[in-house]
């Protein structure tokens, strides 16, 4: 059972991601998502996470600070 986390401060582009793809089908247990850096360490920091997909460019920081923190 895998989890896998979205982020993106465009809400459309995660929703685009989370309701287009059979993520079941893929493994995935549950879909979490956030819109910005803070939000998605918050949820780092709370779930084990197996998968990111995240936005490079966003407001306050950027995907790759993410990654390195």
């Amino acid at each position: 059972m895998s989890r896998i986390l979205l982020v993106d401060d465009e809400i459309y582009a995660i929703e685009g991601l989370k309701y287009n793809l059979e993520w079941e089908s893929l493994g995935f247990t549950e879909v979490l998502e956030a819109y910005n850096i803070d939000m998605a360490k918050k949820i780092i920091a709370e779930h084990p996470i197996d998968i990111m997909i995240c936005d490079i460019e966003m407001p306050n920081g950027n995907g790759l600070q993410l990654m390195e923190w």
